[in-house]
């Protein structure tokens, strides 16, 4: 695989995540009941129940570096989540 196609599958990658991300902060909203201080909390618990997915299967050492990964991205999307939920708010004056 060329760099222009890693390059590609990356920005593919990134696009799916950027969707699935910004649609699941519109569903916690929802559940939330438009509550946005719910649905904030609602995304903090989210984090903090990700950080202890385990990886079975995995040598402990790769269990670790795969954990640390996925808990890196997981505050990612997250953060971002808040940010537009919080970006939301302030546009309706909330």
């Amino acid at each position: 695989m060329d760099y222009g196609e890693k390059i590609e599958l990356e920005m593919r990658l990134s696009a799916l995540e950027y969707l699935c991300s910004k649609s699941y902060a519109a569903l916690v909203l929802i559940q939330a009941g438009g509550d946005f201080d719910v649905a904030l909390g609602l995304l903090d618990q989210f984090a903090i129940g990700a950080e202890k997915q385990m990886f079975p299967g995995l040598d402990p050492a790769l269990s670790d570096h795969a954990n640390a990964e996925w808990t890196n991205a997981i505050k990612r999307l997250v953060d971002s989540q808040k940010r537009m939920l919080t970006d939301i708010r302030k546009a309706r004056g909330l």
